[in-house]
């Protein structure tokens, strides 16, 4: 069987008969791993986005593949309309998934999704050309590459580990720049491939081998290899050579070399050689366009196996990560698919170190659905996702649930970054919706405490040292003497503010764990005060009445009177300024703040509303605080 027959007869035949959503437009990719039946009518959108692309592909090369034009035309044409009408925001970003209709998006999760997207209007401009096709393609890919650049992105279900580059960003660009510059022939989508070569390049490649995880601090991670990835890239950069001019990566030879490494890095003797996509690549060169169509149809972060289903020449279950060419003779790994033009759910997640679900070994962290059950989530936990750019959004059905899900999750992402660094540095908020979360993370297995060093957030002014409601007494009740930290540093009201700015600024802040209060403060930048761009890191405010209520009203003071009107506070951009935040918020005094903050406009009217800036925020909710219950 040749691949040409493998590609059309088996690959292509099995999505025209089970992908297209007839009724909606866009493709239906949740099947289960035998292919027979439809586990889920989400539709995400880097899936969409590839389909987008590759009928559109195929369309283009109807010719030598012997298909319906007209037929595979539509099909490009019907998902790219999906994408736009349903997918696209407001702010030229996408929802990460929809429901079946449209009707019901997320919220912009991942740049991942965004490209992909681009990809896919990419591919109707060259269908099409002349229309707003090209416009929407480019608008996504420089958005991305400006995120990416900046540091300010979301890349779900991905997140790039603290201290490290993924190799999964700039190979990206490379793909989908490639082909909007196609599509388009604009200079900055060419700068855009350029520069992300460079990038791969400079960090990534040593050789002939590519790093996917780089980092300067030696570990797993580091060490880490994907050959399907690297694979996939150098077709990408195969197909961009002509805009590479002077770079290692448009030398077809040193291509090939890179190549090679990967089949060589990825080959199992044991299972009759490698992945069935590594193995052809290193068999047969990447060739020109359109003879390849399917060169960008399967996306594969962090794993090697890859393969198209084929269930009409061979009948073992194979990886449903989208139709890509795998000839029936070659062993695939016996592994359930998720995402790309292949399956998007699996009912058995997993977790990963960082503490997100993920599917068969190898695969990434299932992407979930806005209130669709959340498998691998406690209590009842399930992901609401409301609008665009707002955090990670877990609601349980009672305090208990919510706090011990946000201990796993930050005790999770401690041990993961304890595994790749020497020290973790944290800030707590002291408050009683901290509590259930507290007590759960004291009783965490597995953390070196004497690698972590504590801060806190906030403090009052005019207390006695040994006042229980001051918030160092408070923390020191709650986590500070139960734990054997490195450190613990604690705000000393009668210093300076910029002294404990210092210490804060000695090395990069990790974790923050924090809560929102009921006039949407974080930490005490209550309304009046909050400066989203302030240039302190630490100062002394005025409380406003319905913060000094609410601590009457959480049990800390007897009388309003009795709240200090004044505190120490970390400032707004302080906060944001660490890689990844825990915010837990229960009880429905809260739930007006949360519904501000979820979508209110980012202002300092709202200080909780800054949440949705920081590319790394997970909200944890009980029923009563969750706007939407």
């Amino acid at each position: 069987m040749s691949y040409h027959d493998h590609l059309v007869d088996d690959v292509l035949a099995w999505w025209a008969g089970n992908g297209p959503d007839h009724e909606h437009g866009g493709v239906l990719t949740c099947w289960d791993n035998t292919g027979t039946r439809l586990v889920s009518t989400d539709k995400y959108t880097w899936s969409q986005g590839r389909w987008a692309w590759l009928t559109a592909r195929v369309a283009l090369s109807a010719h030598l593949r012997g298909v319906d034009t007209c037929w595979y035309a539509e099909q490009a044409l019907r998902t790219a309309r999906f994408v736009r009408d349903h997918a696209l925001l407001p702010d030229r970003t996408t929802a990460f998934v929809t429901d079946r209709t449209g009707s019901d998006a997320g919220p912009h999760t991942s740049v991942y999704a965004d490209l992909f997207a681009a990809l896919g209007f990419a591919g109707v401009a060259q269908l099409r050309p002349g229309g707003d096709w090209g416009g929407y393609a480019e608008v996504l890919l420089l958005r991305s590459a400006e995120a990416i650049s900046t540091g300010r992105f979301r890349s779900d279900p991905y997140p790039v580990p603290a201290g490290h580059r993924s190799f999964g960003l700039p190979m990206i660009l490379v793909g989908v720049g490639e082909q909007v510059h196609r599509a388009t022939g604009s200079t900055a989508s060419a700068a855009v491939v350029r520069e992300a070569a460079r990038q791969i390049e400079e960090h990534h490649l040593d050789g002939d081998d590519i790093a996917e995880m780089p980092s300067a601090m030696d570990g797993l991670l580091a060490r880490h290899r994907t050959p399907g990835h690297v694979l996939e890239a150098t077709w990408f950069l195969h197909h961009a050579r002509d805009l590479l001019a002077g770079s290692a990566l448009a030398e077809p030879d040193r291509l090939s070399r890179i190549a090679v490494r990967a089949v060589e890095l990825g080959w199992e003797t044991c299972a009759a050689g490698c992945c069935a996509t590594s193995t052809v690549t290193a068999a047969r060169p990447p060739e020109p366009a359109p003879r390849t169509p399917t060169r960008r149809s399967w996306w594969t972060p962090g794993t090697p196996s890859c393969g198209g289903r084929t269930p009409k020449r061979c009948t073992r279950p194979r990886c449903s990560r989208g139709p890509a060419r795998t000839p029936a003779r070659l062993r695939v790994r016996d592994v359930p698919g998720r995402d790309g033009a292949g399956v998007d759910a699996d009912p058995h997640p997993r977790r990963n170190a960082l503490g997100e679900d993920r599917g068969a070994p190898g695969e990434g962290p299932v992407p979930h659905r806005p209130g669709a059950a959340h498998a691998g989530g406690a209590g009842g936990d399930t992901v609401r996702q409301v609008v665009a750019g707002m955090p990670r959004v877990r609601s349980f059905p009672d305090r208990a649930a919510m706090g011990a899900a946000a201990a796993a999750d930050v005790a999770a992402d401690l041990r993961a970054r304890l595994a790749e660094q020497d020290a973790v540095r944290m800030i707590f908020a002291a408050a009683p919706s901290q509590s259930d979360m507290l007590d759960r993370l004291v009783a965490a297995a597995g953390i070196d405490w004497s690698r972590v060093t504590a801060f806190h957030m906030d403090e009052y002014l005019g207390l006695p040292t040994d006042a229980p409601a001051r918030f160092a007494n408070w923390l020191d009740r709650a986590i500070f003497t139960r734990l054997p930290f490195a450190d613990v540093h604690r705000i000393d009201p009668g210093a300076e503010p910029s002294d404990y700015a210092k210490l804060l600024a000695e090395a990069p802040i990790d974790l923050v764990c924090l809560g929102i209060g009921q006039n949407g403060h974080l930490a005490f930048n209550d309304p009046p005060v909050a400066d989203l761009d302030d240039p302190e890191a630490v100062k002394v405010v005025e409380l406003d009445d319905t913060c000094r209520q609410q601590q009457v009203d959480d049990g800390g003071f007897p009388t309003f009177d009795d709240v200090p009107t004044h505190a120490v506070t970390l400032t707004i951009p302080r906060l944001l300024d660490a890689r990844r935040l825990f915010c837990v918020v229960p009880g429905a005094a809260k739930r007006h703040a949360v519904d501000r903050a979820l979508h209110a406009p980012v202002s300092a009217a709202d200080p909780a509303t800054a949440l949705r800036t920081h590319p790394d925020v997970t909200l944890y909710l009980d029923a009563e605080a969750d706007p939407r219950e």
